[in-house]
């Protein structure tokens, strides 16, 4: 039986003569300690070094006490516990857990296990709830459901937020921050929702019957409805004026050979072009980076149509003008918003849509079956992930979805 006898560590004593009150907990043969906010001088102490008995019933009694019934509400359980898991748990409820400083701790794990896009969402989440608590701290007992709905009130006003210049800087910048709507405001929420659960994770042990987070504000919180995506995809007539068009800098150049290479690539991203293309070979064999948890990793083999082949060559030689795809994404969605305007295509035009068109020309122009534009775009339906266990890929659907396609796009020069 646990028992909670009030003491001092004699090594312990402060300069000023007195010692911190901290009470042993014994179990099952072995002793932890728990301080206290008490101190106590050598006027309270027997000469054996126990506390005298006056100052035990003056001050520590009820608190001995209160520990005693949280151990007595186990019941039997409580033998199946260590000193030390009786120590965390007795505890437990008059600990709260700083939940911001989980985040930060949390994200440093998150950057090394998920994808830089899916972490940016999370750095942003945990932006929005410093912005909201501004310089105070938030413990995860006050994170209840009306504190929920005042946090997504919040990130959809328009604020003005302090911002670190750059990640490791100790500047800071103002800047106005945009307000948050539509599909954001859902990612918001199921991240916030996330991090405050993977915090229960680590603080509840429910085995144990520790739990220093008992709330779960979320199940009372209607979560915001995800919007349906407006179509980035444009016309077969749209693309001809991409592929015929004759640039006027660098900038344009990039963007239309990108945007081109992509798309007779079965819409390959921006990324995959990026760490894949460095040769001209028959066909292009990679894993999309998008995908590479699947059982497959993302594995495809694309045929290299000869229209492909000047781009790639082209891209071959220029490659290096970039550091990565996030920088040549961006200089190729800057040149494509000029040619947009020259020739009047829809003005959000960027290298998604070279992906997205590929695929609506294909189902809409084209009549190909969804299955097969699925399996040209690397994605895995629903309907056949069990069988695609068994299946060996052919690889020859893609071919002809990607003819067919290219093929359609090339009618008005066969015609010419």
């Amino acid at each position: 039986m646990a028992t909670i006898t009030p003491t001092i560590l004699q090594n312990n004593r402060r300069k000023d003569g007195r010692w911190v009150v901290v009470y042993r907990l014994t179990h099952r043969r072995q002793s932890v300690y728990i301080k206290t906010s008490n101190l106590i001088g050598p006027s309270q102490l027997n000469k054996d070094n126990t506390i005298k008995q006056k100052y035990v019933i003056d001050y520590l009694a009820s608190e001995v006490k209160l520990l005693e019934h949280r151990i007595a509400s186990l019941g039997l359980k409580a033998e199946r516990y260590t000193a030390a898991q009786l120590k965390e748990y007795i505890l437990a409820s008059d600990q709260d857990v700083d939940f911001l400083q989980f985040c930060d701790e949390h994200y440093e794990v998150l950057k090394r296990t998920l994808k830089p896009n899916t972490v940016g969402t999370y750095r942003t989440t945990i932006n929005h709830l410093k912005d909201f608590q501004g310089n105070k701290k938030l413990f995860c007992r006050e994170i209840t459901s009306a504190y929920v709905k005042r946090f997504m009130e919040y990130v959809q006003e328009p604020k003005t937020i302090v911002r670190m210049v750059g990640e490791g800087s100790r500047q800071t910048s103002l800047r106005k921050s945009r307000t948050v709507s539509g599909n954001s405001l859902y990612t918001i929420f199921f991240r916030f929702r996330k991090l405050f659960d993977w915090c229960k994770e680590r603080y509840n042990d429910e085995d144990m019957g520790i739990i220093r987070i008992p709330n779960s504000p979320f199940d009372r919180v209607p979560a915001p409805k995800m919007q349906a995506t407006k179509k980035r995809s444009i016309s077969v007539e749209d693309i001809r004026k991409i592929r015929d068009y004759q640039p006027v800098s660098s900038t344009e150049m990039a963007a239309k050979n990108l945007f081109m290479l992509s798309f007779y690539l079965c819409g390959i991203n921006m990324i995959d072009i990026r760490n894949n293309i460095s040769s001209i070979g028959k066909r292009l064999e990679y894993y999309r980076s998008k995908v590479e948890r699947r059982n497959d990793r993302g594995f495809i083999s694309i045929k290299i149509p000869k229209e492909a082949k000047p781009y790639m060559q082209w891209y071959i030689e220029v490659k290096d003008r970039w550091s990565n795809s996030k920088n040549m994404t961006f200089a190729a969605n800057k040149g494509l918003k000029s040619m947009s305007e020259k020739l009047d295509i829809d003005p959000n035009l960027s290298t998604y849509y070279a992906r997205h068109s590929f695929a609506t020309i294909g189902r809409n122009d084209c009549r190909i079956p969804e299955e097969y534009i699925s399996r040209a775009l690397n994605h895995v339906g629903s309907g056949n992930r069990v069988t695609d266990i068994y299946l060996a890929p052919d690889w020859s659907i893609i071919d002809e979805v990607q003819e067919k396609v290219i093929n359609k796009i090339n009618e008005d020069i066969h015609t010419k």
